[in-house]
């Protein structure tokens, strides 16, 4: 009997190997951050961190993961050191003022690292897909990574059907089977934190089932640890890029992804919200909650089908105005920030689908941010400093924020997506030639 061989575990809950192996985590934190910060010295004492943490960890079947998911990311970590960064290093010997040397000789470090850490965020799942993600959309992060880490977006690896089964059985008291008249085992997605599958209610609705993957709750705390330690290593590799607040940023959000309630409440506000703005049939549609096929770590939603929103060919087919599914993309979350203030904060094209009808339904509602009157109100005035070339304005906005405002041309380079050390490292354009002194930026070409 399959079933009997996976062991029950309930949301945010890691057991045995949370309770039993709180010490691995800290030796496993401390040598990663360790590498980060010193990756010769590090890699040494990571040498023998994974035999280390088998002496500490409970030798039962989440100990063994453990030690196995801690050797993966130091099989990741160290050719990224000794392998790309400093091939790259030596391949500038004596060429440092050779831009085009140093702009190639940049892309193969960064495909290197994106290649290695693509390949590790597929192997362990769960919290490493999600930052890897979080790379693959930041305007900042080089072409490489955005393109390489692409992958993340579509597929994060499939997991047996057995261990979306007990799950479902756990949260809900019924046998999968039995709650629907039919369900695909064969997930139609598999996301960084879940896996959807195709079903038929009772009552002959077409619903997707969002099922939370067992390993993300169990092997949190190592996982998060590890995830920290690589943005610091990336922005060790890649000067001008820092990384580690999408590490604070992603701890912060983890409860909230963890409890597919929230998002299911998450879900029914925006819906509320935004039907004051939007048709709900031609411009905006949030998929309905059946709460009693939901829970903690279940979310059954209705089936809707459309093209990505990056998806050129989909789009064309169904009929779709590229310049008028902007305008309302842009519409949305300006009314979502600027009217309402409860944004949604996971836009990336995966969770934007357009129908036949040219209408987006927005999908994925695990984490929306809140924004107060004051701060939209300073928010207005930043972008009306940026599109006004306002220096005054923009500082002052920036300063009502509690930003220093001396940082205000930062704010000009991030609002306007012209990173100025990315422009100048992948298109060989020197920043003063990006952004001028006093105001906006204009692109060198």
């Amino acid at each position: 009997n399959r079933r009997s061989r996976i062991e029950p575990i309930g949301p945010y809950r890691a057991g045995r190997f949370e309770r039993g192996s709180a010490a691995g985590v800290m030796v496993a934190s401390h040598v990663l951050r360790a590498l980060a910060r010193r990756p010769v010295a590090g890699s040494v004492a990571l040498a023998g961190t994974s035999l280390a943490v088998g002496a500490v960890a409970n030798p039962d079947h989440d100990g063994v993961h453990f030690v196995n998911r801690f050797t993966e990311a130091s099989r990741a970590f160290l050719p990224m050191y000794f392998v790309d960064y400093l091939g790259h290093v030596r391949r500038c010997v004596g060429k440092r003022d050779d831009e085009e040397h140093m702009w190639k000789s940049r892309q193969i470090m960064w495909s290197g690292v994106a290649t290695r850490l693509r390949e590790l965020c597929k192997k362990n799942g769960g919290i490493y897909v999600k930052a890897g993600q979080h790379i693959c959309v930041q305007p900042v992060s080089p072409q490489p990574f955005q393109t390489i880490l692409r992958t993340l977006m579509d597929s994060a690896g499939v997991r047996p059907f057995e261990e979306d089964r007990a799950t479902f059985l756990e949260d809900l008291g019924v046998d999968i089977e039995d709650a629907f008249a039919h369900i695909d085992p064969t997930p139609v997605a598999s996301a960084s934190l879940a896996q959807v599958y195709k079903a038929t209610t009772h009552g002959g609705e077409t619903v997707a089932v969002k099922i939370q993957q067992r390993p993300v709750a169990r092997f949190l705390a190592i996982d998060l640890a590890t995830i920290d330690a690589y943005y610091s290593l990336l922005s060790f590799l890649i000067p001008g890029l820092r990384f580690q607040w999408l590490a604070a940023e992603t701890r912060r959000h983890m409860a909230e992804e963890l409890d597919f309630r929230e998002e299911a409440k998450n879900a029914e506000r925006a819906r509320a919200l935004m039907a004051k703005d939007f048709d709900d049939s031609t411009e905006l549609h949030v998929p309905r909650v059946h709460d009693t096929l939901s829970g903690a770590r279940v979310l059954t939603q209705e089936w809707c089908d459309g093209a990505r929103i990056d998806d050129k060919e989909g789009l064309r087919s169904r009929g779709v105005d590229r310049r008028e599914l902007a305008t309302l993309v842009n519409r949305i979350f300006g009314r979502m920030t600027f009217v309402h203030g409860f944004v949604h904060c996971d836009p990336h094209p995966g969770n934007l689908l357009v129908d036949s009808n040219g209408r987006v339904v927005l999908l994925d509602h695990g984490v929306y941010r809140s924004l107060d009157d004051e701060t939209r109100r300073t928010w207005c005035k930043l972008w009306r400093g940026l599109i006004a070339n306002d220096d005054a304005e923009m500082r002052k906005a920036v300063a009502d924020l509690g930003v220093d405002p001396e940082l205000s041309t930062f704010f000009r380079i991030v609002l306007a997506l012209v990173p100025a050390r990315v422009v100048e490292d992948v298109h060989g354009t020197s920043t003063s030639a990006v952004i001028s002194p006093g105001g906006g930026g204009e692109t060198g070409g």
